[in-house]
């Protein structure tokens, strides 16, 4: 739990921070009466704040029209203290900012301010006064639940978050940087209810909807999903088996389809969809050449997918698939879950197996692009003689346009090892070697 300290430093308004300075000079003082009066002033004053911003800055309706109100009640009845518990129930009401939690902590803190700040005497002769644990948790609640938090929280924060990442995307091109925005700008004030709203929208419209709009955000959308889980993954796992994320899948899109594949597949999130989409998504997969070199998920386990694709290699006619036809980002999206399982030694050999079973030029070439050159830096050395046997032995990878060129990317990472190469041991080389 952060030290209120940390916390204070972290109050968005400079005037609410000014004021809560006060707060923390009568605590330490141990005045704690005036304290929570205090307290609940800075509340409603970092309120009107964060109203007024959103007037000004972002033109928001909703506060626009309680500020408004309040204007008239204090035109109407200038001594009347009705508007303040006025506000806090349409701000509750139609804003993000105070949610049931925070709306039940301000009423706690108005309750000890009234008794604070009248003269109620208990049964002792006492004045009633609130203690320091009281006056510790007051400041916290309302340091976490409103003074932290910026004045976005008073609109429908979910379609601002997802419309403000829309217009930013094309400035927001590196991952860590658009993790670092959403981090700092939205998720550390969100809480889990928004966050699982948010996440919702943004797998409608990533995974179901096709029309322009998701269209030119989908890359940005699917990134902005990827850290969403990656920060709650827990929280989101225990909500995807419901009906909404099963309907909210498109199985007639070919682009669309294929980056929730992807998505399933980072994520190994497969066990948590219902067993009628799964029936669905396996049967849509395994008509798919590239799908079906991701999905391990499929399989036991990423050790049995990957010997099943090496005998699918190894006995064409038995199987549907060669493989030949897998593009680069499958085959590195392949590689990646492999190296976080621990397998990329198997992925890489059966990188070689299918490269070393093209048969023919084009297929050469695909593979190679595909296969070879995005690992080429991760090949141990005993993989790179491997890589210089096929082409010695195989015509048509040997052979194409593009064979010496190939073969020369190899050379080149052999040399930066000082890998030592005895060319004698592969008399087929000569031919594009000269």
């Amino acid at each position: 739990m952060e030290q209120l300290e940390t916390l204070y430093d972290k109050i968005y308004n400079k005037k609410t921070k000014s004021y809560f300075r006060e707060v923390l000079i009568s605590y330490q003082n141990e005045s704690y009466r005036s304290a929570v009066v205090m307290l609940y002033s800075v509340v409603i004053s970092d309120i009107l704040y964060k109203l007024s911003d959103m007037d000004t800055i972002y033109e928001d309706e909703n506060a626009k029209s309680i500020l408004n109100y309040i204007r008239e009640e204090q035109k109407d009845k200038p001594n009347s203290p009705e508007w303040e518990k006025k506000i806090i129930e349409e701000v509750n009401k139609k804003t993000k900012l105070i949610d049931s939690s925070l709306l039940a902590n301000i009423n706690h803190l108005k309750n000890q301010r009234n008794l604070s700040a009248h003269p109620i005497i208990d049964s002792n002769d006492y004045l009633l006064s609130p203690t320091r644990e009281d006056i510790i948790a007051h400041m916290r609640n309302m340091l976490e639940g409103l003074f932290t938090k910026p004045p976005i929280f008073t609109r429908e924060i979910e379609m601002h978050f997802i419309i403000d990442l829309a217009e930013k995307k094309e400035y927001l091109i590196n991952d860590s940087d658009l993790e670092k925005y959403i981090v700092n700008n939205y998720i550390k004030y969100f809480n889990d209810y928004i966050i699982r709203n948010i996440f919702s929208k943004l797998w409608k419209f990533t995974f179901k909807l096709v029309n322009e709009e998701t269209t030119a955000n989908r890359d940005i959308n699917i990134r902005t999903l990827q850290i969403l889980f990656n920060e709650k993954k827990s929280l989101l796992l225990t909500y995807l088996n419901e009906q909404y994320y099963q309907e909210n899948i498109s199985f007639d899109n070919e682009v669309v389809f294929h980056r929730f594949i992807q998505f399933i597949a980072k994520n190994k999130i497969y066990e948590y969809l219902n067993d009628n989409t799964k029936k669905l998504l396996k049967a849509k997969i395994e008509n798919d050449e590239n799908l079906s070199f991701i999905s391990y998920f499929l399989k036991n386990n990423i050790v049995e997918h990957l010997k099943s694709i090496e005998e699918e290699v190894n006995n064409p006619l038995s199987k549907p698939f060669e493989y030949n036809n897998v593009k680069k980002e499958y085959t590195e999206s392949m590689y990646n879950i492999c190296q976080y399982e621990g397998h990329t030694e198997k992925f890489l050999d059966l990188s070689l197996l299918i490269f070393s079973k093209s048969n023919n030029f084009d297929n050469a070439n695909h593979n190679f692009d595909s296969y070879i050159e995005p690992f080429i830096l991760k090949f141990s050395e005993y993989q790179l003689k491997q890589i210089i046997n096929i082409f010695d032995e195989n015509g048509q990878i040997r052979g194409r346009n593009r064979g010496k060129y190939d073969l020369t990317l190899v050379f080149n990472e052999i040399d930066k090892r000082n890998i030592t190469i005895d060319l004698n041991i592969y008399p087929n080389l000569n031919e594009i070697l000269g």
